[in-house]
């Protein structure tokens, strides 16, 4: 997340584990990016004074198909209401064995690759952006110095995550 943050301009806010309010039920994305900022009043209060879904949207599960299957199913419900909202799922492995280390510390991100199916091993990636319907979400294995642009101009750098998996 921190990432993000230096990455958008001062108007976006971007938060962890806050609840907001879709179609009168209660979500709560692992990472969210709204933009503007919602009024204090809805960040302090978010149910009562019905805290809107954010811009971007980043969910973290583990790599199972349940788990990604109920993130995939979470997106279908909400999505027909947040069309403006860019969904991300960041699969990682379950077991907690080290991810290898970057054997090329230091060179240039290059943008990563969609694939033409999911993954069938973590760590990867799953983008659906805005506007779109939930059957074209792309998949990307994440590998070492690559990154995926967001709609919203930051680069979601896959070193960042790789290195929490080390």
């Amino acid at each position: 997340m921190y990432s993000l943050d230096q990455q958008l301009p001062p108007t976006w806010l971007t938060m962890i584990n806050t609840v907001c309010v879709i179609n009168g039920n209660h979500y709560q994305p692992d990472v969210g990016g709204w933009n503007p900022k919602p009024p204090l009043n809805q960040r302090v209060k978010p149910i009562i004074n019905q805290y809107p879904p954010p811009l971007l949207w980043i969910e973290v599960i583990y790599d199972n198909s349940g788990n990604r299957d109920n993130a995939i199913n979470k997106f279908a419900r909400i999505q027909p209401h947040c069309l403006t909202t860019e969904f991300v799922i960041i699969v990682i492995p379950v077991i907690e064995t080290a991810f290898p280390a970057n054997s090329n510390p230091g060179i240039v991100s290059v943008a990563a690759t969609p694939k033409t199916a999911c993954p069938s091993h973590a760590p990867y990636l799953g983008h659906l952006p805005a506007r779109k319907i939930i059957t074209v979400i792309q998949w990307y294995e994440m590998k070492w110095n690559r990154h995926l642009t967001l709609e919203c101009g930051a680069n979601l750098d896959f070193n960042d995550i790789l290195e929490v998996l080390q």
